[in-house]
């Protein structure tokens, strides 16, 4: 993976996220992600899931190619790590989906009616996003040590 590009690596996810999302997850019936936290249901729709980490991936994008114009150089490690698992996080997300929906899950739960998955994928979901926003404080933290880094030079004598 060619570093000095990433920006691209970013955008291309971004759009490559968002035809998956609008085109696999845009249907009559829209599946949703419920979550139980203590007392209250947040019921959010999976199109505006791809479409929200579609949008943070772009402007990632955007970020790292205005630190390529003002020629501020970033930790390669740090982008590496970034980029990996951003976009490998999301693609558990989507595995997770299709885990949860297999056929063999859905038919313990008509045979048996006392099991309850939907705890585990609750879980499983607040665990991905929870990883997905660290990364996101991974990424800035590398803003921050760049910037300081370029700024903040020590004066040679």
């Amino acid at each position: 993976m060619k570093i000095e590009k990433t920006h691209i690596y970013f955008w291309v996810s971004s759009v490559f996220i968002f035809v998956l999302g609008f085109s696999y997850y845009n249907s009559v019936e829209t599946e949703v992600i419920s979550f139980n936290i203590h007392d209250t249901y947040y019921i959010i729709e999976i199109p505006l899931i791809t479409n929200f980490v579609s949008i943070i991936l772009f402007i990632t994008g955007l970020v790292y190619w205005f630190f390529i114009k003002l020629n501020i150089r970033l930790f390669k490690l740090f982008i590496i790590i970034h980029f990996i698992l951003s976009i490998g996080i999301f693609l558990a997300f989507l595995i997770g989906l299709s885990y949860f929906k297999m056929s063999f899950l859905a038919q313990n739960n008509k045979n048996f009616h006392l099991f309850d998955d939907s705890l585990n994928q609750d879980l499983f979901n607040s665990v991905l996003f929870f990883i997905f926003f660290l990364i996101q404080i991974v990424f800035v933290i590398n803003l921050v040590i760049s910037v300081l880094r370029h700024f903040f030079k020590p004066i040679k004598q």
